[in-house]
């Protein structure tokens, strides 16, 4: 099989098991997101199906170069909108991406915190931090759309070290109000190729006296890591200074199991594909992935928890933890304060 069939069917892929991961009934709009290249060429970035309000969406670890547009089409796109929007060209004139350099700077990011809970007794034990970005003039952005653009012109650094920061002071609050929840935060793995994000968090944990069992880094299983051996040993001195170290949306990366079980992390984030998939009477890779965790003495949380059968299901499997609407949607400091602090009263 050549490779331009085989990246085709790879982005055909994608896309289709995001559709899979709405169900049947749904009605959806698939699109694809892109830039030209050197060669005046599109470059496949992204994909991502909407259904209504809700979208899903993937940032595609390689580059799919030189392709036709059209054969990247099967029959996932149901409407000329999706079309319209695979057409979309990201170069470094879009509003977006000028708008975003420097918007951290101008108090338009912001971070809010949804909650994650122990299984067994309901508590509150830990938050992720989630970027958001209010546009002065378009409103809320999705950070499915505004992070891979700032990872794909350079300006997730910016980004990244305001979240890390802000991770890192909602962690120093709870800890000065003993209020037992640990902060995770997002890494992408451009940061992780870098020393300078390493020696910025040890920096922000001795600024702020901050014990570093508060803090967890979560990083994506399905992005491609650059040099793994290094990060892999900057990542384990963290660990032995006690930073958790989370593998999120584990069960749908290109990456193999040996691949992500050797970086030094002590969690498993379950994606949410997986956790919502009740298909399985025997709980299917739910279970499987579960029992690994176990065997590797690694805690588990279950994402998209939305109902209540699948909290159910989850806790009968034997996860640890659980995130998602069900337990709390991702809401400003002010309104997580409210909550954590009704909880510890």
């Amino acid at each position: 099989m050549s490779n331009l069939r085989k990246e085709t069917q790879g982005i055909y892929s994608s896309v289709r098991r995001l559709i899979e991961s709405f169900g049947s009934n749904a009605e959806l709009v698939a699109f694809i997101l892109f830039r030209w290249d050197r060669w005046n060429q599109p470059v496949v970035r992204t994909v991502g199906v909407y259904a209504g309000n809700r979208v899903r969406i993937r940032a595609l670890t390689t580059f799919f170069g030189r392709i036709s547009m059209e054969d990247a089409w099967p029959a996932t796109a149901r409407t000329r909108r999706a079309r319209a929007m695979s057409e979309r060209q990201l170069d470094p004139e879009d509003r977006l991406i000028a708008d975003l350099k420097g918007a951290a700077g101008r108090g338009e990011i912001t971070a809010y915190y949804q909650p994650q809970i122990d299984v067994s007794t309901g508590a509150i034990v830990a938050v992720e931090s989630l970027s958001r970005w209010l546009h002065p003039e378009l409103g809320m952005q999705s950070p499915l759309v505004f992070i891979p653009l700032a990872e794909e012109f350079g300006l997730i650094d910016d980004l990244g070290d305001f979240m890390l920061g802000e991770a890192c002071a909602c962690a120093a609050d709870f800890a000065a109000r003993s209020i037992p929840v640990e902060v995770a935060v997002n890494v992408s793995a451009i940061q992780l190729a870098r020393i300078g994000f390493f020696v910025h968090l040890e920096e922000l944990l001795d600024e702020m006296h901050l014990s570093p069992d508060a803090i967890t880094l979560e990083i994506t299983e399905s992005r491609f890591i650059a040099n793994r051996p290094q990060v892999s040993e900057r990542l384990a001195r963290l660990r032995n200074h006690g930073v958790g170290i989370s593998i999120d949306d584990f069960g749908v990366g290109h990456s193999s199991v040996e691949q992500v079980l050797a970086l030094p992390a002590n969690e498993l984030k379950i994606d949410r594909t997986v956790v919502q998939d009740e298909t399985a009477t025997d709980g299917g890779l739910l279970a499987t992935i579960i029992r690994l965790a176990q065997d590797r003495g690694l805690r588990t949380v279950a994402e998209g928890i939305e109902t209540q059968s699948q909290l159910d299901r989850v806790r009968a499997l034997g996860c640890d933890r659980a995130q998602g609407y069900l337990i709390g949607e991702p809401m400003p400091k002010n309104e997580l304060d409210e909550l954590v602090g009704a909880e510890s009263a």
